[in-house]
């Protein structure tokens, strides 16, 4: 894994465990790298994250739910995981 790819995952699991600690306190940068992998299906790629559309956002909301062991975790939540990273990363990179 590139430093690059290192330090995407480290954003995208602090913007996805800031949007989901009211719901799970115990969410940890792992999660969202597991959510990742679910959704699309095996080794995630940044790109893929960056790229989600509403389709792609409630199988990482599903994926959420089961990676966290909650009933559900609302689609906007991800958006907003989602849409922070890529904020972040368009500033950034």
């Amino acid at each position: 894994m590139s430093n690059d790819d290192s330090d995407f995952w480290t954003t995208w699991g602090r913007e996805f465990c800031e949007v989901v600690r009211p719901l799970a306190p115990h969410a940890v940068g792992q999660d969202a790298f597991d959510v990742a992998a679910i959704a699309l299906g095996g080794t995630p790629a940044r790109c893929d994250v960056l790229a989600l559309d509403e389709a792609g956002l409630r199988r990482f909301s599903m994926a959420a739910a089961e990676v966290l062991e909650l009933e559900a975790v609302d689609i906007d939540l991800i958006r907003k995981a989602v849409e922070a990273t890529r904020l972040h990363w368009s500033d950034h990179h």
